[in-house]
């Protein structure tokens, strides 16, 4: 008894510690809530990876699964990523023998996971692998994360056809149709013809890795560094960011100047500023009213296209007969033509505007339709950078200082007539000179 007296105050120091340790698994009646600004959590046995309520901002949280040491705690799972729930009060609970409900203030059922209460489900649990799962009570798995992937796809994970997270391209001899990324970094799939894998820069065992589809539409595969807890890009599908469909939002063109930079075409402006999803808006729209036609004339803007959205695609015309199709079309928005094949597009929207890297070898030539009401000439063209961060987030804070004209084709008639003003200028300066040099010399000569 002595000795059972002595043990038991140490025991007892020591279950604070243990209630507080992290746990891997919530049992049926139980929750996960917001107290006081602390999120109770479900981790990893490994502790790699946690699961709750995710802060995305103030007071606004989302049911998510999160790398736990990663420096801007990386989310890789969402359950409701456009509906957050408020702080107070919001709770995610596995009811009794049925689903997992994301419930918010108000009590309004916001998410639940797939199953009903004959499902039997006896636990729920965030394994290392990072998936979350629930099982019965014969250890069968009733529901999983993994089967619902969000944007990224994580080691160990699998992509099926029935998978919805980026665009699947099958071969027509292979009917297994899976994919996954594997512990080494490779990045293996059934539609590879050639079973060649997609590998990361620094294959090798041992890192955490993350395969995402990142808000600007382009896929990498991310690794952590143990030490300081950041991202680093080792592999990118799409090293060319303008190739990227839509960067620069409905009508915005994207160049190299020399970074991946947007801007709006003459005639358009921002619609928002700082966003560059929503691309560019026309200052002057186009009406189509049958009672009167509105008149329309055309800019040219060399070494730029609108790739894609084609209305039709004729060939072997005028440039002045490419121009009357658009013309005779209220709904076409301009048209690229290709010199030589006189090969026609009028295009009925203007989406992924690219312009050519070295503006001395333009691929395209894009004429834009504006109304004749529209003047353009001396419009200051703003350019923003759209140059992303690690974390691959646009930036549109910063504005190009690049000594690039974007548009040259613009002012290019008053160029050239401050070219002849230029050298009536010099002309004058030079006569004026020679008169006062003259004089000079006279007057030497009479004294």
């Amino acid at each position: 008894m002595a000795t059972l007296s002595m043990i038991l105050p140490v025991l007892l120091s020591f279950l604070p510690l243990l209630s507080a340790a992290p746990r891997d698994t919530l049992l049926p009646g139980s929750s996960l809530s917001v107290d006081n600004g602390q999120a109770d959590v479900l981790r990893s046995r490994d502790g790699t990876f946690s699961c709750g309520l995710y802060s995305i901002y103030t007071n606004a949280f989302t049911f998510s699964i999160w790398y736990t040491n990663s420096a801007s705690k990386t989310a890789v799972w969402t359950a409701n990523r456009g509906r957050p729930v408020h702080s107070r009060g919001a709770v995610v609970t596995l009811r009794k023998g049925g689903a997992l409900v994301l419930t918010d203030y108000d009590g309004v059922v916001v998410w639940q996971s797939e199953g009903d209460d004959s499902s039997g489900v006896q636990y729920a649990q965030l394994l290392d692998t990072g998936n979350l799962v629930m099982k019965n009570s014969s250890g069968g798995i009733v529901w999983q994360s993994f089967d619902s992937p969000t944007d990224t796809l994580l080691p160990t994970q699998r992509i099926t056809a029935a998978t919805a997270l980026y665009q699947n391209n099958r071969n027509r001899y292979n009917s297994t149709r899976f994919g996954g990324l594997d512990d080494t970094g490779n990045f293996f799939s059934s539609d590879f013809a050639d079973q060649q894998a997609l590998v990361a820069s620094d294959q090798g065992l041992g890192i955490k890795r993350r395969l995402t589809l990142d808000p600007d539409g382009n896929l990498r595969l991310y690794s952590l560094n143990s030490s300081d807890g950041r991202w680093s890009v080792s592999w990118i599908a799409m090293s060319q960011p303008c190739n990227i469909h839509g960067l620069c939002g409905p009508n915005g063109i994207c160049r190299y100047l020399p970074a991946p930079t947007c801007s709006c075409p003459p005639g358009y402006l921002m619609s928002n500023p700082g966003n560059w999803s929503q691309g560019c808006r026309p200052v002057v729209d186009i009406t189509c009213n049958v009672e009167q036609v509105q008149p329309v004339k055309f800019l040219r803007l060399r070494g730029t296209d609108f790739w894609g959205s084609d209305q039709l695609h004729v060939d072997q015309v005028s440039l002045e007969a490419c121009k009357n199709i658009c013309r005779s079309d209220c709904t076409c928005k301009g048209f690229q033509y290709q010199q030589g094949t006189g090969s026609c597009y009028p295009k009925s929207s203007l989406f992924n505007g690219k312009a050519a890297i070295s503006p001395k070898k333009p691929f395209r030539t894009m004429y834009l339709k504006l109304p004749v009401s529209v003047n353009i000439s001396g419009v200051s063209i703003p350019r923003i950078n759209v140059l992303v961060s690690r974390e691959y987030r646009p930036d549109c804070r910063q504005m190009s200082a690049a000594p690039v004209e974007p548009f040259p084709d613009v002012h290019e008639a008053s160029q050239g007539e401050a070219k002849w003003l230029y050298f009536y200028g010099f002309a004058g300066a030079i006569f004026v000179l020679e008169v006062f040099f003259i004089a000079s010399a006279w007057c030497f000569v009479l004294r």
